[in-house]
This record gives structure tokens, C-alpha cells and sequence, in this order.
């Protein structure tokens, strides 16, 4: 009798923990990252080259679900920055934003660029406890990147390969629950304020650059530099000119100065900030040392939206 109670009893615990725990899940564990506290003489200059200081930090391999497994990361900081160092596998240097000049017209290529972004949390519930994984929605058959609940938002830094890295900048922008057009996607991120460090090269009335390079072939453009096309301008076969013009960014969006290399099938990536910054709202602020700061990391290999490795929940510690 005693044996058959028994038997019941477990049944129950069992049915239980599959229908009651099971649908819950079990909270993600953040993956620790130390930042080391260094001297103001000690600052690596942001440049993508590995100064002496790195020597001194053990390297953080950090694993990515997608075409990208790894990202070797290390930080440092002083009583005013913060300073990141990055360094990851890549087959090929994308820098593919590009419009080409064949039979008398210009035709956008569909091909992209190398990226690294970083999404810390400012004030959404989940991002704690599920990454990035929960920015992820389906809506009338359109993926959205955003927040869930009004007034949540995610400071996001991002550095690309052909439009910030020309410039020694990495740019500053969030995410928000509200989405619409940016850039061409429809998704709820937004620029800080201030001047974007790019800015579309298209003249949509006249079909063509409003800008080239002095060479045939160009893949970065400063606007400071390039030539401005009026109806006389001649365009030889084949010319490429990107996509986009760079300028100096200002204001918020020029927070992140950030510098990578690409050498020997590899990105080296070299980014700071100061720990602290004018822009309360928007801006992840690493005023309290002792707390732990989550974030979550992506790479872009060529590519956009869905096409890219993503580290979901990491967490920054000042030591």
C-alpha cells in the first residue's frame, strides 16, 4: 500500500515538474568579463594594434552562436574611460556598400559590410535574464529588431567596417519599443543626437552620387575630399564610388572613438568610452564600479539583419 502511495506520489511531482517548471525555463547565467584598472599612463592608443597594456590582460574567449564561433575580448579602464579590445576571424574584408557605373547607369550592389555591435541594458525587464534573443520579433511577416514595453530602450554601439572605421569612430545609437524606417530597415533603433559620421551618397532626382572619389575605384569617400557631380561630370566604365559619404560625427554620436585592422584573415578592434557621458537617456552610464553591467555582443560578416553570430548575455565587472 505503502509502495503504491509512493508511486503515486512521484507520478505527481513528475507531472508537475513537466507541465508547471518545464514552460518556465531556467534563467541564463551571464557570462563574467573583467575590466582591469589601469593608469593613465598605461591607455592604448585606439589605433587597431596591440599596445604593451593588453599584454597584460588575460584574453576572454568568448563563444558565438553563428558563422563567427569567437571573439577573444579584453578590457581595461581608468578613473575616466573605458577600453575595449576585440579580436575575431574574418575570411575576407568586407567593404561592399558600393555603386558601380556600367552601360550609363549606377547599380547599387547587394553585397554589405564587416560589423561589431554591442547592446548594453538601460532599462528592459528580460534583457537580464534572455540577451538580445528577446529584441527578436515577427511582425505581419517582417522581422523587427526593438524593445517590448514603452519607455524600455538599449544603448547600441556600432562600429562597421567601411562606415565608421574609416573615421575612427564607432557609432552611438539605441533601441526603442517604437519602431519605423532607419537606414532603410524598419526596426526601433534610433541615432543619439548630434551628426551621423555618414550620410547617404545618392541623388535620387538625378539618379547618381552626389559625390566621387578622384580615383575609378573607391571604397571610402570623405566628403571633405570628393568630388561634387553636377551635369557635366563624366563617369568612366566600371567606376565605383560607396554608398554612403563620411564626415567627422559630432555630439553623442561621436562618444565611441573605436579603430580596427584587418590583417592575416583577422579583425582587430580597438574601442573606448568615457565612463560617463552628457547623455543620461540614452546612454549606458558606468558611474557605480561595483555593480555588473549586462550586455550582449554581435558580429556581421558581410551582412545584415539575421546574418550574424550573437554572444546573448554578457556581463562587465570593474575590478
Amino acid at each position: 500500500m505503502q509502495s503504491s502511495i509512493r508511486l503515486v506520489f512521484n507520478l505527481i511531482l513528475t507531472v508537475f515538474f513537466l507541465v508547471i517548471l518545464l514552460p518556465i525555463g531556467f534563467a541564463k547565467e551571464p557570462v563574467m568579463i573583467s575590466a582591469k584598472k589601469i593608469t593613465e599612463q598605461e591607455i592604448p592608443t585606439i589605433d587597431g594594434k596591440i599596445d604593451k597594456v593588453w599584454d597584460s590582460v588575460e584574453p576572454m574567449e568568448i563563444e558565438l552562436s553563428g558563422e563567427v564561433e569567437l571573439v577573444n575580448t579584453r578590457i581595461v579602464y581608468t578613473a575616466k574611460e573605458v577600453y575595449f579590445l576585440f579580436e575575431w576571424e574574418d575570411y575576407t574584408k568586407s567593404v561592399n556598400r558600393l555603386y558601380t557605373y556600367t552601360s550609363g547607369t549606377w547599380e547599387a550592389s547587394e553585397d554589405n559590410v564587416d560589423s561589431l555591435n554591442i547592446l548594453w541594458n538601460l532599462n528592459m525587464d528580460k534583457f537580464n535574464q534572455d540577451g538580445c534573443q528577446i529584441l527578436c520579433h515577427k511582425e505581419e511577416k517582417l522581422s523587427a529588431m526593438h524593445t517590448r514595453k514603452p519607455g524600455e530602450k538599449l544603448d547600441l554601439w556600432r562600429w562597421r567596417s567601411q562606415l565608421t572605421n574609416p573615421l575612427g569612430y564607432a557609432d552611438d545609437q539605441y533601441m526603442q519599443d517604437v519602431i519605423g524606417d532607419f537606414e532603410g530597415d524598419t526596426t526601433g533603433k534610433r541615432p543619439d543626437s548630434g551628426r551621423s559620421g555618414y550620410f547617404m551618397n545618392w541623388d535620387s532626382t538625378k539618379k547618381r552620387p552626389l559625390y566621387i572619389g578622384k580615383q575609378k575605384h573607391s571604397v571610402t569617400l570623405f566628403k571633405d575630399e570628393a568630388i561634387v557631380v553636377n551635369d557635366s561630370t563624366k563617369f568612366p566604365e566600371g567606376m565605383v564610388v560607396p554608398k554612403e559619404a563620411l564626415r567627422t560625427p559630432e555630439g553623442s554620436r561621436a562618444d565611441l572613438k573605436a579603430k580596427a585592422i584587418w590583417e592575416d584573415d583577422k579583425w582587430t578592434l580597438e574601442l573606448k568610452r568615457a565612463l560617463s557621458t552628457k547623455d543620461l537617456e540614452n546612454d549606458v552610464q558606468f558611474t557605480d564600479l561595483k555593480k555588473g553591467y549586462i550586455f550582449g555582443i554581435s558580429i556581421h560578416e558581410d551582412g545584415f539583419q539575421d546574418e550574424h553570430a550573437t554572444a546573448d548575455l554578457l556581463q562587465l565587472n570593474f575590478k
